[in-house]
């Protein structure tokens, strides 16, 4: 069994989230960011991208009405800590990233979690470009469309996949990524609204 959240283990429905700060403050994040969206996201999915670039964190962002999943944005940490530029991953999938000692249990939990749309959790062993390996508390969750009417479904626009960096397997459990953690505020806030 691999390292991540084990198998058979259910991910969580991120269907209902709120926004942990006012709107003022995610359209000030927006200005900022390096890259917006083409697609309209929710209030609470734009918080989540743009605070995990605003703190400088390592995502990827793919896009799930493509074929094969691929990536349409990596953070400057992203490229920066893999070696890889933009220009080579943008349009693919972001499996280049597994090798030898990636845990096969941890693929097929994020390729659940991606069928299902759920959020998920995984320690995760992956390759730079250079060959060298990393452990990483790995977190991806569905960023959804703005509905156009409160009471339809949001359908999933975007997954963001982070990645906070572990020195060794024994950070498994100390190391806090820092998405999951607004994610389930996010999820938090709307439950007791």
């Amino acid at each position: 069994m691999g390292l991540g959240r084990g198998k058979g283990a259910k991910g969580v429905s991120n269907m209902t989230v709120k926004p942990t700060v006012e709107k003022a403050e995610i359209v000030a994040l927006e200005k900022a960011a390096a890259w917006v969206p083409p697609k309209k996201l929710r209030p609470a999915d734009k918080e989540l991208l743009y605070k995990m670039e605003a703190n400088g964190e390592m995502f990827c962002v793919t896009d799930p009405s493509k074929p094969d999943h691929p990536i349409v944005y990596a953070s400057p940490k992203f490229l920066e800590f893999t070696g890889y530029a933009a220009k080579e991953i943008e349009g693919i999938n972001c499996r280049f990233l597994q090798g030898e000692e990636t845990e096969p249990e941890d693929v097929a939990d994020i390729r659940t979690a991606l069928k299902t749309t759920e959020d998920t959790s995984v320690f995760l062993y992956n390759y730079k470009k250079d060959g060298s390996g990393f452990y990483n508390q790995f977190f991806m969750t569905p960023m959804r469309k703005q509905p156009l009417l409160p009471f339809l479904t949001p359908k999933v626009a975007y997954f963001i996949g982070v990645q906070t960096e572990c020195v060794s397997k024994e950070d498994k459990n100390s190391v806090q990524n820092q998405c999951k953690i607004l994610r389930e505020s996010q999820h938090q806030r709307a439950v007791l609204a």
